[in-house]
């Protein structure tokens, strides 16, 4: 089995309950993947509008983020998204153009448990 941690959780890749997404720092050298909760990258990738390595900050295809998605629909998790990531990755720019203020108040009452984890350790880390 994957031994390490998921960068975004730091939860133990042995204990996640789906299949973890492997996603390469550099695309270029053949890179060894970092692996992710898919759910969990998918949910960051697209409330934050930045599609951009976790790690490595490159940014990320659009290849890549079709390749998230069929992985969700394969462990049945993609109805827990609004929309796919390829979708939100491809229509990004017009979606950060119709963006409104949002409450942080608002945001945190629509927040998945995903989300809610990653809040926690984010700020428990301050």
């Amino acid at each position: 089995g994957l031994t390490g941690e998921d960068p975004i959780s730091l939860q133990p890749l042995c204990q996640l309950k789906h299949e973890p997404f492997p996603l390469p720092a550099d695309r270029e050298d053949g890179d060894v993947p970092c692996w992710f909760d898919a759910l969990l990258l998918a949910s960051y990738l697209v409330s934050a509008l930045n599609f951009s390595h976790p790690i490595s900050r490159r940014e990320l295809s659009v290849a890549e983020c079709k390749e998230l998605d069929e992985l969700l629909k394969r462990q049945g998790r993609h109805k827990e998204l609004k929309s796919g990531v390829a979708n939100v990755f491809e229509n990004k720019d017009a979606i950060r153009d119709q963006q409104l203020p949002v409450s942080y108040k608002h945001l945190r009452a629509h927040e998945t448990p995903e989300q809610n984890g990653c809040r926690f350790l984010l700020e428990k880390k301050k």
